[in-house]
Protein backbone atom coordinates (compact mmCIF):
# COMPACT_ATOMS: atom_id res chain seq x y z
CA UNK A 1 0.00 0.00 0.00
CA UNK A 2 2.79 2.46 0.69
CA UNK A 3 4.48 1.97 -2.50
CA UNK A 4 1.44 2.35 -4.51
CA UNK A 5 0.47 5.51 -2.50
CA UNK A 6 3.92 6.96 -2.83
CA UNK A 7 3.76 6.16 -6.39
CA UNK A 8 0.83 8.11 -7.18
CA UNK A 9 2.27 11.15 -4.88
CA UNK A 10 4.90 11.05 -7.25
CA UNK A 11 2.48 11.02 -10.00
CA UNK A 12 0.40 13.95 -8.49
CA UNK A 13 3.67 15.96 -8.16
CA UNK A 14 4.76 15.37 -11.68
CA UNK A 15 1.35 16.17 -13.17
CA UNK A 16 1.61 19.36 -10.94
CA UNK A 17 4.59 20.77 -12.14
CA UNK A 18 3.87 19.54 -15.76
CA UNK A 19 0.77 21.20 -16.10
CA UNK A 20 0.82 24.96 -16.62
CA UNK A 21 -1.14 27.10 -14.22
CA UNK A 22 -2.01 28.97 -17.67
CA UNK A 23 -3.19 26.07 -19.46
CA UNK A 24 -6.38 26.19 -21.68
CA UNK A 25 -8.83 23.68 -22.41
CA UNK A 26 -9.94 24.11 -26.21
CA UNK A 27 -13.29 22.60 -27.31
CA UNK A 28 -14.69 23.41 -30.68
CA UNK A 29 -14.06 27.30 -30.28
CA UNK A 30 -15.13 27.05 -26.37
CA UNK A 31 -11.58 28.28 -24.52
CA UNK A 32 -10.90 28.96 -20.88
CA UNK A 33 -8.07 27.54 -18.33
CA UNK A 34 -11.12 26.38 -15.57
CA UNK A 35 -13.53 23.81 -15.87
CA UNK A 36 -16.54 23.59 -14.18
CA UNK A 37 -17.88 21.01 -12.16
CA UNK A 38 -21.23 21.18 -10.11
CA UNK A 39 -21.26 25.44 -10.10
CA UNK A 40 -17.41 25.37 -9.37
CA UNK A 41 -15.11 26.97 -11.05
CA UNK A 42 -11.66 24.29 -10.89
CA UNK A 43 -8.19 25.19 -12.43
CA UNK A 44 -7.36 22.19 -15.41
CA UNK A 45 -4.82 21.12 -13.52
CA UNK A 46 -6.57 19.88 -10.45
CA UNK A 47 -8.07 17.22 -11.97
CA UNK A 48 -5.12 15.10 -12.32
CA UNK A 49 -4.75 15.48 -8.99
CA UNK A 50 -8.73 14.84 -7.99
CA UNK A 51 -8.40 11.93 -10.24
CA UNK A 52 -5.24 10.34 -8.49
CA UNK A 53 -6.88 11.06 -4.79
CA UNK A 54 -9.45 9.17 -5.75
CA UNK A 55 -7.16 6.38 -6.76
CA UNK A 56 -5.40 6.57 -3.42
CA UNK A 57 -8.60 6.70 -1.25
CA UNK A 58 -9.71 3.26 -3.43
CA UNK A 59 -6.11 1.84 -2.47
CA UNK A 60 -6.83 2.90 1.36
CA UNK A 61 -9.99 1.55 1.79
CA UNK A 62 -8.74 -2.14 -0.19
CA UNK A 63 -6.39 -1.83 2.43
CA UNK A 64 -8.25 -1.53 5.19
CA UNK A 65 -11.08 -3.87 3.72
CA UNK A 66 -8.41 -6.81 3.44
CA UNK A 67 -7.19 -5.97 6.84
CA UNK A 68 -10.45 -6.58 8.26
CA UNK A 69 -11.19 -9.70 6.66
CA UNK A 70 -8.00 -10.97 7.73
CA UNK A 71 -9.32 -10.64 11.15
CA UNK A 72 -12.34 -11.54 11.25
CA UNK A 73 -11.17 -15.11 9.55
CA UNK A 74 -8.29 -15.41 12.18
CA UNK A 75 -11.05 -14.95 15.23
CA UNK A 76 -13.50 -17.54 13.36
Amino acid sequence: MVMALGLLVVLGLLAWFTIDPSATLHVHGYQSSLVSIQDRDIELRWIPELLLGMFGFRIVMAHLRARLESRQSRES
